[in-house]
């Protein structure tokens, strides 16, 4: 029973420290890296011509039941600010085909704008983990970065969404 306890206690805490380091939180206050990518329905997007606006970025993958989970969250923040001209939306899959990705959210509605790219644009901007979700002030600043699934990510978006408006 000891040794079961001691084991225990070893494994959370490896778990702990690397659930901190694949942590998103450390890309907070950091330049968040230029892409120019198109979505499924062919519009394109550079983060540098997006200067002036609110940008939020949600990674994911259609395998990851914890980012698709959240779909119904991160629609409810698109709804409120669908008028808003100067917060936009973007969700770049990191896996899959651009074909297979139209399929996927036929079934699974998503209103972010949805890219399909590689691992490539996640791992250079330091993310490890899915869902990851990150707010860009208008100077290009990353603001607020959270990776995994939270129970109050609508919420919690617009909050961080109103303070980078003002």
């Amino acid at each position: 029973m000891k040794k079961t306890l001691i084991f225990i206690f070893v494994f959370l805490s490896f778990a702990l420290q690397a659930q901190d380091k694949f942590s998103a939180e450390h890309l907070i206050n950091t330049q968040a890296q230029d892409f120019e990518l198109k979505t499924i329905k062919g519009k394109k997007y550079s983060l540098s011509k997006l200067k002036g606006k609110i940008v939020v970025i949600n990674y994911w993958f259609m395998g990851c039941q914890p980012c698709v989970r959240e779909f119904p969250d991160l629609n409810e923040v698109v709804e409120k600010y669908k008028n808003h001209k100067d917060v936009v939306f973007l969700a770049i899959s990191v896996q899959g085909s651009e074909e297979n990705v139209k399929i996927f959210t036929k079934r699974k509605k998503f209103d972010y704008q949805i890219i399909v790219t590689d691992f490539t644009l996640a791992k250079k901007q330091g993310i490890e983990l899915y869902p990851t979700n990150l707010v860009i002030d208008k100077t290009g600043k990353i603001t607020f970065a959270v990776t995994g699934y939270k129970d109050n990510i609508a919420q919690t978006l617009e909050q961080e969404i109103e303070k980078a408006l003002k």
